[in-house]
């Protein structure tokens, strides 16, 4: 018996060795999970329309690859939830899920201009890359990849038309001198992406955007023992199979 428990347990060791990494999804903070918009539009600086007009929460899902090296970030596209008070100038009949930001100033000689954004998806991803490692000293912001998959802005100058600009693929290298982390409390792992870019749209004169902020994800993680378990049975069942084989042959 005592052999049949060692070939379990030398099998508990090579499952634990040989296997692959974990496919893990974190889920975002909307509440951590937020971005700031700030701008300037033919040289006037942009603020927030009302309180908080400026700043928008993330959801979404990441998914990647966990191992003891770190973790291999798959292409997502967290997306901006909207403000509760419509911003202006609004948005076209086709767009769908309200403002997600809303700014305005007023420019000496072009008078009050008012700029809104429809939700935006962001994209984030480790492909191609190094895994994001795990532990307190973190990780570069430039070591996974960002810009704008996805959203528009549309603005209006003295209360004239709506105009309309499309965002996607917009982005410049992330510039945030914070660093990323991913960290457990043993029960909890928590990834965080410092954000920091600016960017001007080519289509529209003299507008330049910045977006600062950060996503933050958590996901639930298994006890240590339950994996061990997991080995072991699958180890004892080898050890059955093994003795039946041996029992039939004999």
């Amino acid at each position: 018996m005592n052999r049949y428990l060692g070939v379990a347990f030398c099998c508990v060791l090579l499952l634990a060795a040989s296997s692959p990494g974990e496919n893990v999804s974190f889920t975002l903070d909307p509440l951590a999970s937020t971005l700031t918009v700030s701008g300037t539009f033919a040289g006037t600086i942009l603020g927030p329309q009302m309180p908080g007009s400026d700043v928008a929460g993330f959801t979404g899902i990441f998914k990647g690859e966990r191992d003891g090296n770190g973790l291999m970030l798959e292409t997502t596209h967290p997306r901006s939830l909207s403000q509760q008070t419509p911003q202006l100038p609004g948005s076209g009949p086709d767009s769908e899920g309200g403002s997600s930001f809303g700014l305005s100033g007023i420019s000496p000689s072009l008078g009050p201009i008012l700029v809104s954004f429809t939700p935006l998806q962001f994209f984030i991803s480790s492909d191609f890359r190094d895994p994001l490692p795990s532990g307190s000293n973190g990780f570069a912001a430039t070591d996974f990849g960002f810009f704008l998959a996805d959203g528009a802005l549309y603005y209006s100058v003295n209360g004239g038309q709506r105009s309309y600009v499309d965002l996607h693929g917009y982005g410049a290298p992330n510039q945030s001198l914070r660093r990323g982390t991913l960290t457990s409390d043993g029960t909890t792992e928590t990834l965080l992406l410092p954000i920091q870019t600016t960017f001007s749209p080519y289509s529209v004169e003299n507008v330049s955007l910045t977006f600062v902020g950060q996503f933050v994800a958590h996901r639930p993680v298994p006890e240590p023992g339950s994996a061990v378990l997991i080995a072991f049975g699958g180890g004892m069942y080898l050890v059955r199979r093994r003795r039946g084989v041996v029992t039939a042959t004999e």
